[in-house]
């Protein structure tokens, strides 16, 4: 059959597009400074030490510039860039910088005016203001990068919004480790352009001043980060509004743990935060915030603070749901602070609920509905209120009906009650059961509070669950970590007065309710209180005398008396003493060998008394062999020697004596601060030197100068100089307050 002309034509040109292969676009290798204008792939083929600034120009879309592992070395020259991402004010899309280390300059990578880009295992190191800065840019992802020794780890600033920062490290730099930033307030207020950027699975630790910094941004998202020992502050927003914090791991540092300024309706929900200097959560002039499911321990201070200002009060926020125990001094502290929703929150501090100031009163309690409660009650309420030694009214005050709700209101304070307590879990045992203990009333039995079963009534008791060794035998000698007790569950193989694990490492136990923590590499019981033990199985292959030490942290300075028991007999005690902190352990031998016949035995370990023990493991190991002599009668354990420390008498709180005044300083002639116009000036005679950078007027330049220079202003001028919220310090707090002068 005759084709047609055109169809003819249309398969020789098939034919020669089959024929001829298709060629990308060729890869242009670099080997020194270069300005790239036209799209492509681009792969450095050395390392480039130069003073050219940029040393990596990109002025065109869709380019991938590769470093492939090597160094881009600069001369640590003000305002210089070693890969600069801009084409003026003409927006550039589809940029990737990857593989690429970055030393030495002002800005290491700069991306301005630049969407949809990819910045890939960049790492930048020891550039004099930030790593890796972002501005005006937006939808842009950054993975996998490092940033360490700058001034700012990563900084998004200037309208970047919906970049996502993800799986970076962000170490050791002066200021902050990342900075997300807004252009600020203007004429007409605080202008939120820096928008929807998620911050999610990095780790900023050992930064100067703060880990994750958001200041006049709002509607992020700051995820399943590690935020640990930074200087200062771990997590902080500052003016900041409608952002979420969740699921991350924050420690350490001098001051909060997550601190708010100013940063109304967000939401802080799923966060660990331990060992702050002062508190785990510092609430501070902000209203309509939810504070949810946090587990907050061990913190200097406290767990949560919600403190308002004269004028800006700290109003209308939900605490609810949170684990708040083991801090230093209190658990929630409020001040100018009124119509917060506390309710569902476990508190076992020292002291529970703070007041100062003026407040007005809060909701302690929901209506009484189903559970379970955060302690595993079956009626949600209010709170638990325990103590780290188990006296609290939660643990002590009666629930007669065992609908977990304690019979009485508490009273925290004369305007402010909890009419629906929470109880101690029901059911729960606070005796250490023997071996032989093994009866209990049936499940149909009727309870008749006011009669005593009889001694000659046979009761079938439901057996409990099988005790073992976990994972499986340890044979004597032996070490066995303190997650490592028995399988069988509360009641058999431990007990625990909560039934969910409060600790960080969830998933080496599941369904347990021993509270079992891994900080700082070390794999540990915490959480212990008061009439908690935990039961471990270990076989003797034949008669033999063992030593028993225990590894544990004690944070206070009393030492903590642990039972023993072997078989359900008591086998001695071990004195832990005090060792700093909880993440600080030893070792502590048992008052004397433990003899165990051939066979298989429980050890227990009772804190009976005692709590605030981190236990790591058990260590057995054969005892020096004695000679065999009749014991004396009566066999009696030698009571241990406590030295009484002495009586320390602490000084009266009330002054005696007015404090001396500091003399103002009037105008004198100071050094001009680093990157300075001119010398500090007080222009209005008040001791306080507004004109931080010397230009003859009080502009927001003067807020970044001191912002940037608070380690040197702190140790190097006079304190009232610069302290201007005048807490006889200078810090954060003052460039704040300088700020609102503005």
């Amino acid at each position: 059959m005759e084709c047609s002309p055109f169809f003819r034509i249309g398969l020789l040109v098939l034919a020669a597009m089959i024929a001829t292969p298709i060629v990308s676009a060729a890869t242009v290798q670099i080997s020194g400074p270069t300005v790239i204008s036209s799209p492509g792939t681009y792969v450095l083929t050395q390392d480039i030490a130069t003073g050219q600034s940029p040393a990596i120009a990109i002025r065109c879309s869709n380019v991938v510039f590769d470093g492939n592992g090597h160094t881009i070395d600069g001369v640590d020259a003000g305002g210089s860039f070693g890969i600069q991402v801009n084409n003026g004010n003409t927006p550039l899309t589809g940029v990737t910088v990857k593989n690429v280390r970055l030393t030495d300059w002002y800005y290491g990578l700069y991306y301005k005016y630049a969407n949809g880009g990819r910045i890939e295992a960049v790492r930048a190191q020891s550039n004099q203001n930030a790593g890796i800065c972002l501005a005006y840019a937006n939808d842009n992802v950054l993975t996998g990068c490092t940033a360490t020794g700058n001034e700012q780890g990563i900084l998004l600033s200037f309208d970047s919004s919906r970049n996502r920062i993800e799986s970076c490290t962000m170490s050791s730099n002066d200021d902050a480790g990342l900075w997300l930033a807004s252009t600020g307030r203007g004429t007409n207020g605080i202008t939120y352009d820096s928008t929807g950027n998620r911050v999610t699975g990095n780790t900023a630790t050992g930064n100067g001043r703060m880990g994750l910094y958001v200041d006049f941004s709002a509607g992020n998202v700051l995820s399943s980060n590690t935020v640990s020992g930074n200087g200062d502050y771990q997590i902080f927003l500052d003016y900041s509004s409608s952002n979420r914090i969740e699921s991350n791991t924050v420690s350490g540092g001098t001051e909060q743990g997550v601190y708010l300024y100013d940063a109304d309706s967000c939401t802080i929900s799923g966060n660990t935060v331990s060992g702050a200097g002062d508190y785990g959560i510092y609430i501070s002039s902000t209203t309509g915030l939810t504070i949810s499911g946090n587990t907050l321990t061990h913190n200097g201070v406290g767990g949560i603070a919600l403190n308002g200002e004269a004028t800006i009060p700290a109003d209308g926020n939900r605490v609810v749901s949170n684990t708040i125990r083991d801090n230093g001094q209190h658990g929630i502290f409020i001040c100018r602070s009124s119509g917060n929703t506390v309710t569902n929150n476990l508190f076992s501090n020292p002291v529970n609920a703070l007041y100062g100031g003026s407040c007005g009163p809060s909701t302690w309690s929901t209506q009484a509905q189903a559970g379970p409660s955060i302690v595993g009650g079956p009626t949600l309420g209010g709170n638990f209120w325990g103590t780290p030694s188990g006296t609290g009214f939660s643990e002590t005050a009666a629930d007669a009906n065992r609908d977990g709700i304690c019979d009485r209101p508490f009273a925290i304070n004369s305007g402010n009650s909890d009419p629906l307590p929470l109880a101690r879990t029901s059911g729960t045992p606070t005796a250490i059961p023997t071996t032989t203990s093994t009866v209990s009333p049936t499940p149909t039995a009727t309870l008749t509070l006011s009669s005593t079963p009889s001694p000659t009534a046979t009761v079938t008791a439901t057996p409990p669950a099988a005790q073992a060794p976990f994972p499986g035998a340890h044979n004597l000698p032996c070490t066995v970590e303190a997650e490592q007790f028995d399988a069988g569950g509360d009641g058999v193989a431990y007990h625990d007065y909560e039934s969910t694990n409060l600790g960080t490492n969830t998933a080496l136990r599941p369904g347990v309710g021993v509270d079992i923590d891994t900080e700082t590499g070390t794999t540990n019981v915490g959480y212990t209180r008061d009439g908690e033990y935990l039961k471990y199985t270990v076989d003797a292959a034949s008669v033999g005398s063992f030593s028993l030490a225990l590894r544990a942290a004690n944070p206070d300075p009393a030492a903590k008396a642990l039972k023993v028991y072997l078989d359900g007999a008591s086998a001695g005690q071990v004195s832990v003493g005090p060792t700093g902190g909880w993440s600080t352990y030893q070792d502590f031998p048992a008052s004397a060998p433990i003899v165990f016949p051939a066979g298989r035995h429980v050890v227990t370990i009772a804190f009976e008394g005692v709590g605030r023990v981190n236990l790591d493991r058990l260590a057995f190991s054969a005892a020096a062999p004695t000679v065999t002599t009749p014991a004396p009668a009566p066999t009696t354990i030698a009571p241990t020697t406590m030295v009484t420390p002495p009586l320390v008498i602490l000084p009266s709180l009330t002054p005696t004596a007015t404090p001396t005044a500091r003399p103002e300083l009037q105008n004198p002639t100071l050094p001009a601060l680093p990157g300075a116009t001119g010398s500090p000036r007080d222009s209005d005679s008040n001791g306080r030197y507004e004109d931080v950078n010397g230009n003859g007027r009080t502009d927001f330049g003067d807020v970044t100068l001191l912002f940037n220079n608070l380690n040197t202003v702190g140790s190097t001028y006079p304190v009232q100089t610069f302290d201007f919220n005048g807490n006889t310090r200078v810090d954060y707090g003052d460039v704040t307050v300088l700020y609102g002068q503005l």
